[in-house]
């Protein structure tokens, strides 16, 4: 039976049966992991706690603060612990890390400066941050993330599956990390975050635990059931253990040996590589497509330059001429045939108004003494851009803008409605002289694409 060392866990245990092979010290223990099988470290604020008071000692930027006479002894253990470390996995001994709460502390370096002189000198004393967790794990780039919780998914097919199906009621995890080195075991809900893992080491893994058997949850009545279930752990992680030296790492040459009763699953799984990359390059298309597609989108929810200028790519795809404007003045200057349109363009939170109206108005004056033409008037706007298609139920171009905008012969339209008519014009090329006719002939609100709901479906 192989022997087991526990270190700083939070196993509160003692054995002193000789034939339990284990072992459970502190931290700062001056025996050796070498002469044990098995090495189980716990990563807590524990380790902290056996060089630092709290309540008693400083702190620094709210984490402990190892003091000048422990500080000594707290970097001569870790650097012991490490070496130990390193030397059980280089020599194929794997090592077993549970992860538990925040073990983040500072300590003295020795090094201090001195400013000013005689009576106004003042000493500076240098420390530095250490995370005790990714020190001892050897991870320095491992994202750690101190959180709690009890919800977890074991992954299928890991060499951790079967080891954490047994034990997975007694798991309580108090941290999870991402680490791009690790071969995941368990995750939270979402399966970037790492609960348990493995991380090669040589011949070796680092096999990182979540916390187990939390003795809170266990009042005096059921100390014997706290008993048991420690024991349960470690009799299962020698058993764990025990698999990965049965096991051997096979060679890479291996995979190249197709066995008689499988080539014909070869062949087929060749087939269905072939329809999913067939099936990916498809979908490529369609969401090129899609992303294509996004800038008229912005039709519904666009304002200022962007949203004129999503209105231009529209007018010029149907095959409207863009015509020069005064810098800083009308939106669009648009010529199809012998048809001349000035636009003004307009993005708000709420509806539109006659002063929009009246600015068109001056554009409609300007474009007069630019071409000599006077231009058909036509007001877009994108109102309650803020708001969903569905909620937007007030009208865009309320009645007491009407009798202006009817006057100056303006045809008022919304960005929702030139969309519209953009997506059956796609399908039907047809559409767009009795577009045009229809914009020409509308004094006001312009009536037609108004059901959205024909060519845009709002999905939950």
């Amino acid at each position: 039976m192989k022997s087991i060392v526990l270190v700083g866990t939070q196993f509160n245990v003692i054995y002193e049966n000789p034939t339990d092979k284990i072992d459970n010290i502190k931290f700062s223990d001056k025996r050796s992991l070498l002469d044990y099988d098995i090495a189980v470290i716990g990563l807590n604020s524990g380790i902290i706690e056996e060089y630092f008071a709290w309540g008693i000692d400083e702190s620094y930027k709210g984490y402990p603060l190892i003091n000048e006479s422990q500080t000594r002894c707290f970097i001569d253990d870790l650097k012991r612990r490490k070496e130990e470390i390193n030397s059980l996995l280089s020599n194929g001994r794997n090592v077993y890390f549970i992860l538990g709460d925040e073990c983040i502390c500072f300590y003295h370096t020795y090094k201090q400066s001195v400013s000013g002189s005689g009576k106004n000198a003042k000493t500076t004393k240098y420390v530095e941050e250490i995370d005790l967790a990714k020190f001892l794990l050897g991870e320095d780039d491992m994202q750690i993330i101190h959180s709690e919780g009890l919800n977890f998914n074991i992954l299928p097919n890991t060499q951790l599956t079967e080891f954490s199906n047994k034990i997975k009621n007694l798991i309580y995890f108090k941290s999870y990390f991402k680490c791009k080195f690790i071969k995941p075991a368990i995750t939270t809900s979402n399966k970037e975050n790492i609960i348990a893992g493995l991380i090669k080491f040589g011949n070796a893994f680092k096999i990182i635990l979540p916390e187990l058997v939390n003795e809170d949850s266990y009042d005096k009545k059921h100390e014997k059931q706290y008993l048991n279930d420690v024991d349960l752990v470690l009799n299962e992680i020698r058993e764990l253990d025990n698999s990965f030296s049965t096991s051997c790492e096979c060679p890479a040459w291996l995979k190249n040996h197709v066995l008689s009763n499988e080539s014909h699953f070869f062949a087929e799984i060749e087939k269905i590589d072939e329809q999913i990359d067939a099936l990916n390059k498809q979908k490529s298309l369609y969401q090129s497509r899609i992303n294509e597609n996004f800038k008229y989108k912005k039709l519904l929810c666009a304002y200022g330059t962007e949203l004129e200028e999503v209105v231009k790519s529209i007018f010029e795809e149907l095959g409207f001429e863009l015509l020069k404007s005064r810098r800083n003045r009308s939106d669009i200057n648009l010529k199809y045939g012998d048809h001349y349109f000035v636009c003004e363009i307009k993005g708000l939170t709420k509806s539109a108004g006659e002063k929009n109206a009246n600015q068109l108005q001056k554009w409609e004056t300007e474009f007069f003494e630019d071409f000599d033409v006077h231009p058909k008037q036509i007001l877009i706007v994108n109102a309650f851009r803020e708001l969903p298609l569905t909620q937007r139920t007030e009208d865009v171009f309320p009645q007491q803008m009407l009798d202006y905008a009817i006057k100056k012969e303006q045809c008022l339209i919304s960005t929702t409605q030139l969309l519209c008519f953009y997506l059956a014009w796609v399908n039907n090329k047809d559409l767009l002289l009795s577009f045009i006719e229809k914009i020409n002939s509308t004094n006001g609100i312009f009536f037609d694409y108004n059901d959205w709901q024909d060519y845009i479906e709002v999905k939950d």
